[in-house]
């Protein structure tokens, strides 16, 4: 018998089961340098941010700040980067990543919308990784451009 537990939560008139790691199976993340990821990240085709525990960002590339259309991501909360019906769930979901983090696509089973500045609503992937500095847990967010799967 499984005894897998996953938390469900209550979103308008869903019911979703958050993707998260059990106890015995969290990775501890990798010991880096945040200065070092920041130049990593810098050249990258696709988005990355650098979000702390908080879901503010820290840093973010400049194919992140083109995506969503800002040119300066840092100090904002993640969840100004989504449609502002999804914002509420989301902090929901960060706070239960946030106590188990893993490396993993965000989503398996559903579609990420996030928004520019504009206002236009586009489909993404992204992919999560923490890392621990001394400062403490960090999340690197590679996001890219996906096609809205059909329902």
């Amino acid at each position: 018998m499984n005894n897998r537990h996953l938390p469900i939560f209550v979103v308008g008139d869903r019911i979703v089961a958050a993707n998260a790691t059990l106890e015995n199976e969290r990775q501890t993340p990798p010991e880096i340098s945040l200065s070092g990821l920041q130049s990593l990240i810098h050249d990258m085709d696709g988005g990355a941010l650098i979000v702390d525990a908080s879901g503010q960002i820290t840093c973010a590339n400049p194919a992140a700040r083109t995506m969503f259309g800002i040119p300066r991501l840092e100090g904002r909360m993640v969840e100004e980067l989504m449609p502002t019906a999804l914002r509420d769930a989301h902090r929901v979901y960060r706070s239960v990543y946030a106590s188990m983090p893993n490396k993993r696509p965000m989503s398996r089973y559903s579609h990420l919308w996030a928004q520019h500045a504009d206002g236009t609503e586009f489909c993404v992937q992204i992919e999560l990784t923490p890392f621990s500095t001394a400062a403490g847990t960090w999340i690197a967010a590679l996001i890219r451009h996906a096609p809205p799967e059909a329902d």
